[in-house]
């Protein structure tokens, strides 16, 4: 794997994480239908994969 693309990895972990995010906080408001509770899940779950 070539170092150069650093930027294009951080880039498609941040995709992913954010997806993963949308997929959880989706899910949490099927389970309890408040938006907030979605918006939480997702920022929990989006800030959790950043280390």
């Amino acid at each position: 794997m070539n170092k150069n693309n650093n930027i294009f990895d951080d880039l498609d972990e941040f995709i992913i994480q954010f997806l993963k995010g949308l997929v959880a906080g989706f899910i949490a408001t099927i389970i309890i239908p408040n938006p907030l509770v979605g918006i939480i899940v997702f920022v929990l779950v989006f800030s959790s994969g950043k280390d």
